[in-house]
């Protein structure tokens, strides 16, 4: 594969992902703030590489569009992971208030509520 494939392929991807969550947040208004943090990235590495391994494995069986709440779910596990070093890292954009530190703890809450809900809704096209 080129480079101008990849590009395009990885584009691709974060186009549909991004209007998964969407239309995912859309109808459950609860997720919107995290919307912002998901879809600000222009490339989703791991959804290239979930895509990369579905194709290399699922031999046409399964559309990656019936399953792109998966990739959503393991982005998520990483931005999640970010908010939780911002706090042990002592960043100070977090450690400011204490209202900035609470809310820092409702997003991650958030996003691990966002990612278990996400796989739950999976189950069915996996089997």
């Amino acid at each position: 594969m080129n480079y101008k494939d990849y590009v395009y392929i990885s584009e691709h991807i974060a186009q549909q992902l991004n209007e998964y969550i969407e239309e995912f947040c859309n109808k459950n208004e609860e997720f919107r703030d995290i919307l912002n943090d998901y879809s600000k990235k222009r490339i989703h590495l791991n959804g290239v590489q979930f895509y990369a391994g579905f194709n290399a494995t699922t031999k046409g069986n399964i559309k990656f569009e019936e399953v792109l709440g998966i990739p959503i779910a393991i982005e998520c596990i990483m931005l999640m992971a970010y908010k939780t070093n911002r706090i042990l890292d002592h960043k100070q954009e977090v450690w400011d208030s204490e209202e900035k530190i609470k809310q820092t703890l409702l997003d991650q809450t958030m996003f691990l509520r966002l990612i278990l809900t996400l796989l739950e809704n999976s189950k069915k096209t996996l089997k």
